[in-house]
């Protein structure tokens, strides 16, 4: 009953999370981010008021005095790595493996799921869910599908009215709007010392999306989580792993409902 109620209540949010994500899940082979990092900003943290702070896998939080310490990066820095993203975004189609944990604040109860996720600039994007239930989530650029068989229906709408305000089909096909539409922070800390992060906070506020938080791994710059916060509290936390890159067949990237389905419009 709660499992049901959580897959109902957050699929916007999922979906939302997944497209607005799209682009930056590409690897950012950033020369640019080589050099030193500007001191001149530096916020310390006490270790228990940092409880939402991503740390690597396996890396547990330690107690007493330890202070975290968060260092952004200079204006310049920070020009350079997005320039960077904007060029890379379409370049390249890939596949990954992901783990998602989804979490409603409110009612303190969270979700996981497991599957893997295809993407084609511009726009395209297929999300297979094998755990804990089976469905899809399938855009070519213009269409939206959100198919879950055991329920024998389909949603289907408009992806770029659907997703609006940068965080859809916006964002994917034209990554300059992230600066139109976001305010950039990155930064690094010293308790995480293998990656950098890239925190996006929307200029219009919008219940969907109150920040996305990016861990970029430093020594290849690929991205390793994208964690995403709504106005609500509420976090979907999507790993990846098993990252291909190549080309992907662009029946990947359509749907056909399949006899006896129900399609059900999504306004």
């Amino acid at each position: 009953m709660i499992t049901s109620f959580i897959r109902k209540f957050t699929i916007v949010f999922y979906i939302s999370i997944m497209i607005s994500s799209y682009g930056i899940f590409f690897p950012l082979y950033v020369m640019a981010a080589q050099n030193e990092p500007d001191t001149t900003n530096i916020s310390v943290l006490s270790q228990k008021q940092e409880n939402n702070m991503d740390l690597p896998q396996g890396k547990a939080k330690q107690d007493g005095d330890q202070k975290l310490v968060s260092t952004s990066f200079s204006s310049e820095k920070e020009e350079a790595i997005v320039s960077a993203i904007e060029k890379l975004y379409s370049r390249s189609n890939f596949s990954c493996a992901y783990h998602q944990r989804s979490t409603l604040k409110a009612l303190g109860i969270s979700e996981d799921a497991w599957g893997r996720a295809f993407f084609s600039h511009p726009g395209k994007m297929r999300w297979e869910y094998k755990e804990p239930e089976i469905h899809k989530i399938i855009s070519d650029g213009r269409n939206l599908w959100i198919y879950r068989p055991e329920e024998k229906q389909v949603l289907q709408g408009d992806a770029a009215v659907f997703f609006r305000g940068g965080a859809g089909g916006a964002f994917l096909s034209d990554i300059s709007s992230v600066r139109e539409d976001y305010t950039l922070f990155v930064s690094e800390n010293n308790l995480d010392t293998t990656a950098i992060y890239l925190t996006m906070v929307p200029k219009n506020e919008t219940p969907d999306i109150a920040s996305i938080k990016i861990r970029v791994i430093k020594d290849s710059y690929i991205i390793q989580k994208v964690t995403t916060t709504n106005a609500y509290g509420d976090t979907t936390e999507i790993t990846f792993s098993e990252i291909e890159f190549g080309e992907l067949d662009d029946s990947l990237f359509h749907f056909t409902v399949p006899e006896g389905v129900d399609v059900i419009p999504m306004g």
